[in-house]
């Protein structure tokens, strides 16, 4: 079974009962396994710039989005992955 498999199942996403209620995410969780693939890891954030200048990127964990204040762009975060391309921006304003 693949991690993506699993995540999937973990976030409620499973199909056709999958996995079924069988305390799954619990065992899981207690092995360490959630910790494997937490969804932007520090190292992960201090790397990633955007895309268009090259610039810091600010990470909203709230909102599931990384932004870029010098272009005042939002970028999204999908599963855990930074969707860092143009297209997926969303304008931001500051007041």
């Amino acid at each position: 079974m693949s991690r993506a498999v699993i995540a999937g199942c973990l976030a409620g996403k499973c199909q056709s009962g999958f996995l079924g209620n069988t305390g799954i995410a619990t065992a899981f969780k207690n092995i360490g396994f959630i910790k494997s693939i937490a969804p932007m890891k520090k190292k992960l954030l201090s790397i990633l710039v955007c895309p268009l200048c090259k610039g810091p990127l600010l990470h909203q964990a709230r909102k599931k989005q990384l932004v870029c204040e010098k272009d005042k762009l939002a970028y999204p975060i999908r599963n855990g992955i930074p969707i860092l391309l143009d297209a997926d921006a969303v304008k931001i304003s500051k007041n």
